[in-house]
């Protein structure tokens, strides 16, 4: 019922695949600036920072839950020249009809963090990026009823070299 990880990753190399990770706060640390983490077909719920860290983390077709009304996330600690966290293909949903007023993210003045957000389903419930930063990427996101939106961040165009390599594990997760 309150802070605490259900994973810490500290590791060159982890693979996380068809895994329930589940708390409140905090969910999963990921946690050093050069560690690689590939996350895929698997289920992360919290509510307050629930996916956060300094890590270049690859999040594909995975469902993140939120379990908690105005909360946010993810709330990166990548620095400038990181890939911080690329979530493609995933579902963003919540608990419930009644959480409303989440977020994607905040920076906490982390201000070089980097995230982002690609051919997505998004839930009703996420209102857009607590402090929209210049490395806050959004592109191809749907709603709940299958309808194209973006928030506040970065709109990527197609071709643009920031999606293809948002888009790519390999590449986002350096070769």
């Amino acid at each position: 019922g309150s802070q605490a990880e259900a994973l810490r990753t500290d590791g060159k190399r982890i693979i996380l695949l068809n895994v329930k990770l589940a708390s409140f706060q905090d969910t999963i640390l990921m946690n050093n600036n050069g560690d690689l983490v590939y996350i895929r077909d698997s289920l992360i719920q919290g509510d307050t920072d629930f996916m956060w860290g300094g890590s270049t983390s690859f999040i594909t077709n995975c469902e993140i839950r939120t379990l908690t009304s105005g909360t946010q996330i993810t709330q990166a600690r990548t620095s400038a020249n990181t890939n911080g966290f690329s979530f493609v293909g995933c579902q963003i949903t919540r608990s419930n009809a009644s959480i409303t007023g989440c977020g994607f993210g905040r920076d906490l003045g982390f201000t070089d963090n980097s995230v982002a957000f690609i051919n997505c389903i998004v839930g009703d419930h996420i209102s857009g990026w607590q402090n929209a930063d210049p490395r806050d990427w959004e592109y191809g996101l749907t709603n709940s009823s299958g309808f194209p939106t973006n928030y506040n961040g970065v709109q990527l165009p197609a071709g643009d070299p920031r999606l293809l390599l948002a888009l790519s594990a390999t590449n986002w997760l350096y070769g």
